[in-house]
């Protein structure tokens, strides 16, 4: 391979990993916004 087709590879590499990271992110939020709403109902069901 030329030095050019490894920079290009590591570049994708890179992308998907950044995407991988992202697609994390993303659900981590989702499950804290529903977590969040589970104790808020069960925080009225006690008082």
């Amino acid at each position: 391979m030329t030095k050019q087709s490894y920079g290009q590879l590591s570049v994708e590499r890179t992308h998907i990993k950044q995407q991988k990271n992202k697609n994390l992110l993303e659900m981590r939020k989702k499950q804290l916004k529903k977590n969040l709403k589970k104790r808020k109902k069960a925080a009225n069901y006690i008082r």
